[in-house]
């Protein structure tokens, strides 16, 4: 074999790697834009794994399609019926899409599978507190936050209980602790204005309606309420 033959062999193979190394980094390149279309590559892939169905249940839930969800994490359970994350992703889907009571048996069994499972005791009391029934909503915040102290989420849905019971004082300090470990949660800024405005302080309750507003200046309620306040003689303007 000539020198020149051989060269240009050895050119062809090596742009023949090269382009399909290229190739292959862009159809991964396209499948990583769209994250429904990643995940489903991945259960194509690998289908006897449960990361694929749990990630795409996930994306599904993003994007509100919860029956589609529901649908991956049952398959999920299928290949690993003892992973807690995906019996609370389950009740996730189930609580958002009104069934309620699926969803509590979903919560109950990830915390039977893990039973310092923070998240799970958290969202088993959103799930109460829809139901009305707030005394168990508290405890179920209350185990989350001594499993998990610095759980910004739990202390302002367990301040907005208190708020309900008319328990403001506690309400504030919940609503306080939680802003401490997350300055930028809106939704405690808010409901901490709604408390110093029930109660008549309202310097503060302006003071955190601007909070919410300069992390998020379309926050309509803040707004109105900031307003309300300038109309009762508060200086602050918006």
């Amino acid at each position: 074999m000539s020198i020149l033959l051989y060269t240009s062999k050895m050119f062809i193979f090596i742009f023949l790697i090269i382009a399909s190394l290229a190739y292959a980094t862009y159809v991964r390149n396209t499948i990583w834009k769209d994250e429904m279309a990643f995940w489903k590559d991945v259960e194509i892939k690998s289908p006897l794994k449960e990361r694929g169905y749990n990630n795409l249940g996930i994306t599904y839930s993003k994007k509100r399609m919860y029956e589609e969800a529901i649908h991956e994490y049952q398959i999920a359970l299928k290949i690993n019926p003892h992973l807690p994350l995906l019996y609370n992703n389950l009740g996730k889907a189930y609580h958002e899409e009104g069934k309620l009571d699926d969803a509590i048996k979903k919560y109950v069994m990830a915390i039977s599978l893990k039973s310092d499972y923070s998240e799970a005791y958290y969202n088993l009391g959103n799930l109460y507190r829809d139901k009305g029934r707030l005394s168990d909503a508290i405890k179920e915040y209350q185990t989350a936050l001594r499993l998990k102290p610095d759980y910004p989420g739990a202390h302002t849905n367990l301040g907005n209980i208190y708020y309900i019971q008319g328990r403001i004082d506690e309400a504030v300090e919940e609503y306080l602790t939680a802003i401490r470990y997350n300055p930028d949660h809106t939704e405690a800024h808010y409901n901490l204005g709604n408390a110093y405005f029930k109660i008549g302080r309202f310097a503060d309750a302006i003071k955190e309606y601007m909070a919410v507003l300069e992390i998020e200046p379309d926050y309509e309620d803040a707004l109105h309420n900031l307003r309300l306040l300038q109309r009762k003689g508060g200086k602050a303007h918006y």
